[in-house]
This record gives structure tokens, C-alpha cells and sequence, in this order.
């Protein structure tokens, strides 16, 4: 009896080290998972958080309590009022939120990051499905490329003011210039 409650707290001890328990890993080596989720590109080097999210804004996240921004795009803050494409007005930042929310509802996101900005908020690039979210929100217009921390996205903003989707489909004022206009 005595020796099946010694294997209780050791079984215990190995579930939750074998398990996602904390959500952040660094990968060592050739790891099959990688590919599986269309990451195969990952350095050794890089750090991967993953688990079930909960949307702040349309470019905010948090996984298991850290607070993550996805790198390189800018979406509308929550109270920032476009123009769509018939001449109403509507809160963009809260559409493009809300699209962000069902896009990743209940589904296990992975972000790769490599640092954090001056608010301690991790970088990141993240995935639901093998879709690069970052990609995806620019693409459908729910977000644009903030150029000034990085290059990556511009492409995908320049289809999406070419299809006149999302926020290019109407008017609308940079969240980057909004936010210094408005507060």
C-alpha cells in the first residue's frame, strides 16, 4: 500500500512535465512536430508558446497568462471608428478583434518569438491550423504592416488594398496615427 502512494506524487511529477503544464519549450533538435505544423523552418534557437488563447485586441493575445503581440502588423484600437465601404461608420478595432476571435475560438495557437517590447509583451508570429495569423489578418484587411518593426507583412497588405478588403473596402486613419492622435 505504502508503495502505491509513492508512485502517486512520481506519476503525477511525470504527467505534468510531459505535458504542455507551462506551454513555453524550446526545440532541440529535429522535432517531427515541426513539420506536422508546418513549421519545419524554426532554429533551434527560437521559442515556441503555445496553448489556448484569449484575444485582447485585433493584434493582442494571451497564452497561459503571457501577454503576447503579434509582430509586425497594426490593427485599429478597440475604440477607433473606419468608414466601410457604403459611408457608415463602424468600431473597426472591435471588428477586427471579433474576427480574430472566431478565427482562433477554442483552437490551440503556437507563436515563435524571439524577444519582447517595451511593454514586456512577447513578439511573436503566430499559427492556428498552419495558418500564419499575422499573414492572414493583413490579407483580409483586419490589420495592416507596421512597417516600422518589420517588412514581412507589407506584401500581404498590398493584395489586400488591391482587393479592397476589410478596412481598405472603406476610409480609415493608420492605428498608428490614431493612437497619437487620440490619446
Amino acid at each position: 500500500m505504502l508503495k502505491k502512494l509513492l508512485y502517486i506524487p512520481i506519476i503525477t511529477l511525470v504527467i505534468l512535465s510531459s505535458s504542455s503544464f507551462g506551454q513555453q519549450h524550446h526545440f532541440e533538435g529535429k522535432d517531427y512536430n515541426r513539420s506536422l505544423l508546418g513549421m519545419s523552418n524554426f532554429t533551434d534557437l527560437d521559442m515556441i508558446l503555445y496553448g489556448k488563447a484569449v484575444v485582447t485586441d485585433g493584434d493582442s493575445l494571451r497564452i497561459s497568462g503571457r501577454r503576447i503581440r503579434l509582430l509586425g502588423i497594426d490593427a485599429p484600437e478597440l475604440k477607433q471608428k473606419c468608414i466601410n465601404n457604403i459611408g457608415l461608420f463602424y468600431l473597426c478595432g472591435q471588428k477586427s478583434k471579433n474576427v480574430l476571435l472566431r478565427k482562433i475560438s477554442s483552437k490551440i495557437i503556437i507563436c515563435r518569438f524571439k524577444n519582447t517590447d517595451r511593454y514586456g509583451r512577447v513578439l511573436s508570429v503566430c499559427w492556428v491550423d498552419k495558418i500564419n495569423i499575422n499573414s492572414w489578418l493583413v490579407t483580409n484587411g483586419y490589420a495592416v504592416a507596421y512597417r516600422r518593426y518589420s517588412s514581412a507583412f507589407i506584401k500581404d497588405e498590398m493584395k489586400a488594398r488591391s482587393t479592397k478588403k476589410g478596412l481598405w473596402s472603406g476610409e480609415f486613419e493608420m492605428p498608428e496615427s490614431w493612437r497619437q492622435n487620440n490619446r
